[in-house]
């Protein structure tokens, strides 16, 4: 075990305490049980960071099956960066060759310097190793990589977070004097803490070691790569933390941590009920920023496959076929408040029942003892690459059938239905989208309306929850498709004519006409 004292002053220099750092990762290889202890297969492309000079490197096209010992880097690319650094089709071979350390922003110059300091031979980035651009070749080899990402994080012996820096050219390092009291730290903002050996854990918010507020704990892409890493080595604002699958520790101090604080690492939590563990991720995951709407699928994609290889269940666009009735309850109302719900992206992204088709904070609370009284007669999805069923789709199609109640009016949060030939105030609307609302009043103001309630789970003298879907329109006019619009809660409580005068009522669901819908 490496000791030292746990609250000292000191001035973070980039390349300072890697020697302990390079302790720390022998001591996990050696001591602890966390995966990837072996050297791990390679991704398909690699930097060969000990090819020559210190001043060269070089990218490597592996061979399938072979292994190795290396680093991938966890980053941010930030706004306004150059270019030029990016791996093309049109320099792939110069990259092959070998090229200068120094043409890398600086954050990517220090992770080779880390990697060598670390003993280990090859690095992973994805803007080196995956091919940037807009060409047929760079496309295809992109939807390719990103669909290899949970292997690139979960086999590598470390990921290197620059954790303090929120674009490519801040270092891994940021320079300031500061002291550090290991383990404090007030919670804030949710993000993924340090972890304990037997997987219990606590949901915290945030902590000054893994870096409060800073850009790496905001972005999408980057949650994956945290969740899935067996070993990750934090380059913070306060020095370095050391993060496994066994322990936490941080630097000046190095005194090993196994406190219960919360994490989101899948293989750690492997053992938890898996709607526990897929409702934390995704409303981590939502809760971040993406700057290319069209990555939301991708960004989620290495999760999603490692939760579908740990369950062997259907990955539907974000939702699970197993539970699929319970998923599709999720809302846009997040511990009890609505979070900014935005609208839906203008270019297709994913179905309306699907969670993906948001830019919005998703909360599932699953309803425990409920009765399931919709049946799913059919859900599938259309991958773009057929290969990648948790990547980008062109479409999606959910058909069901079950009770439904037409809404014929809305009153702020609460919807008016038509059970038994007569209106009852009877619970909450919540909308996906503002739109979504504004539009659902306005049909609602016609003779014509068809926004209805279908009735997913239901228990005797408890709260009754729906899915709100309306009609899809073509050229103004309504075809036999629907769209998901929100859900609706039915409190066992209804009030009458007046809302002081509550009175206890099932909502009749075994006398509500069932009606199938195509959902799409």
């Amino acid at each position: 075990m490496l000791t030292d004292s746990e609250g000292v002053d000191f001035r973070f220099n980039p390349l300072a305490g890697l020697d302990r750092a390079r302790d720390w990762l022998q001591a996990c290889l050696k001591d602890h049980k966390c995966r990837s202890s072996a050297p791990g297969l390679l991704p398909s492309r690699i930097i060969d960071v000990c090819s020559g000079s210190e001043s060269d490197i070089r990218l490597l096209t592996t061979t399938p099956g072979t292994r190795g010992c290396y680093a991938a880097l966890s980053y941010c690319w930030g706004a306004g960066h150059d270019a030029s650094y990016l791996t093309t089709t049109a320099n792939l071979q110069q990259r092959q060759a070998g090229f200068p350390v120094d043409i890398l922003p600086r954050t990517l110059r220090d992770a080779v310097r880390v990697t060598r300091r670390l003993r280990l031979r090859y690095l992973w980035v994805d803007a080196i190793c995956i091919l940037q651009g807009t060409d047929e070749h760079a496309r295809a080899d992109w939807t390719a990589e990103s669909g290899r990402m949970a292997d690139v994080y979960s086999l590598a012996t470390v990921t290197i977070s620059a954790t303090a820096s929120d674009h490519c050219n801040g270092g891994l390092a940021y320079g300031m004097a500061c002291r550090v009291a290991i383990g404090s730290g007030k919670a804030r903002q949710l993000v993924q803490l340090d972890l304990t050996t037997d997987g219990r854990g606590y949901m915290l918010e945030e902590t000054r070691g893994l870096g409060a507020r800073t850009a790496i704990i905001t972005r999408a892409w980057t949650l994956q790569e945290h969740v899935l890493s067996s070993r990750i080595l934090y380059f913070t604002a306060y020095g370095l933390q050391w993060e496994c699958e066994g322990a936490y520790v941080g630097s000046p101090g190095g005194r090993w941590h196994t406190s219960p604080k919360y994490n989101l690492k899948i293989f750690v939590r492997k053992k938890e009920p898996f709607r526990r563990l897929w409702a934390d991720l995704v409303a981590n995951y939502t809760l971040r920023k993406l700057s290319n709407s069209e990555d939301k699928l991708p960004a989620f994609a290495a999760v999603a496959k490692t939760m579908h290889i740990l369950s062997g269940d259907t990955y539907l666009a974000g939702l699970w076929k197993r539970d699929l009735i319970a998923h599709l309850l999720w809302t846009t109302k997040v511990y009890g408040d609505l979070r900014g719900a935005q609208e839906r992206p203008v270019a297709y992204r994913a179905p309306s029942w699907s969670w993906m088709s948001l830019d919005a904070a998703v909360s599932l609370e699953y309803k425990l003892d409920q009765m399931e009284v919709s049946v799913i007669e059919s859900c599938h999805v259309t991958p773009v690459n057929p290969e990648d069923p948790f990547g980008q789709v062109t479409g999606g199609v959910l058909i069901m059938r079950g009770p439904t109640a037409r809404i014929t009016r809305i009153r702020g949060l609460r919807i008016y239905t038509n059970f038994k030939q007569s209106e009852y105030r009877l619970g909450e609307a919540v909308f996906d989208t503002p739109r979504d609302e504004s539009e659902a009043r306005q049909a609602l103001e016609g003779t014509t309306s068809d926004i209805v309630a279908i009735v997913l789970q239901y228990r005797r003298q408890g709260n009754t929850y729906a899915l709100m879907l309306a009609p899809v329109t073509e050229q103004g006019q309504p075809t036999q498709r629907y769209r998901r619009i929100g859900v609706v809660t039915w409190f066992k409580e209804v009030a009458y004519a007046r809302e002081s005068d509550w009175k206890m009522e099932e909502v009749p669901t075994d006398k509500l006409p069932v009606r199938k819908f195509v959902i799409i």
